[in-house]
């Protein structure tokens, strides 16, 4: 695994030629394809967008960054909200979580955040009313504006209970076998989820008051591996297509 990751790091940042060994399909070995090379750098555009995800107390704002960068959000256009209200089955640990009694009443949105015409994100909120404003209520009760962008006022943390990879592009294994598959990424092989995670959102004194359920799609790797083919260092690794 150590000489696979440096030979690809020489050669993207030195432009120093190399070979690691990935797999034909056949049970035979070539030299670097292309394919490859998209499966790593997908693999680290998603642990990425995890890494700055888990770093950042708004994941509305981090995925409109994210769109900006990688083309998905176009000129002008901004991260886009679609709400549903609900009071469908809380999750099983919710209260004790927000630290509220059984006759607490939470409120259920369910979101799905686009970066133009994709869907980059679905989630479930839960969020106590009794501790937001009235006119953050207002606001979450009759607009589509993303949950981060309303509450930003109370300067927020968000504590991450879980994380899930729900897709590599690598075999499990692959850092033990010495090899790495040369067949291409094909968009039927990724799923509309590829990363869930459960956060709380509490406030600057430490009081929770939201649990939000993520679950990030697929278009949030797909459109930057799209873009691969035309990366300008591809050619300084002598990269076979």
């Amino acid at each position: 695994m150590t000489f696979k990751i440096l030979c690809w790091v020489a050669a993207v940042g030195l432009g120093v030629p190399c070979s690691i060994p990935v797999s034909a399909g056949d049970g035979s070995t070539a030299g670097l394809c292309l394919p490859a090379v998209e499966r790593l750098a997908t693999e680290a555009l998603l642990q990425t967008l995890n890494g700055r995800l888990l770093a950042n107390p708004s994941a509305s704002l981090t995925l409109t960054d994210w769109c900006r960068e990688h083309g998905i959000l176009g000129l002008g256009e901004t991260l886009r909200a679609v709400t549903s209200h609900s009071d469908g089955p809380e999750p099983a640990s919710l209260r004790s979580d927000l630290q509220v009694g059984d006759n607490e009443p939470i409120r259920h949105r369910h979101v799905r955040l686009y970066c133009g015409t994709h869907i980059v994100s679905e989630a479930d909120n839960f969020f106590i009313p009794a501790r937001l404003s009235d006119s953050m209520n207002r606001e979450l009760e009759t607009s589509d504006h993303p949950f981060g962008l309303v509450v930003r006022s109370l300067h927020f943390v968000r504590r991450t209970a879980e994380v899930a990879i729900l897709w590599s592009p690598l075999p499990r294994g692959w850092e033990a076998d010495r090899q790495l598959p040369c067949e291409p990424i094909s968009d039927d092989s990724i799923p509309d989820g590829i990363l869930r995670h459960r956060a709380i959102l509490v406030t600057d004194v430490g009081r929770p008051f939201s649990e939000v359920i993520e679950i990030y799609q697929r278009v949030v790797v797909s459109v930057p591996l799209r873009a691969l083919e035309n990366a300008s260092w591809l050619a300084r690794m002598g990269v076979s297509r």
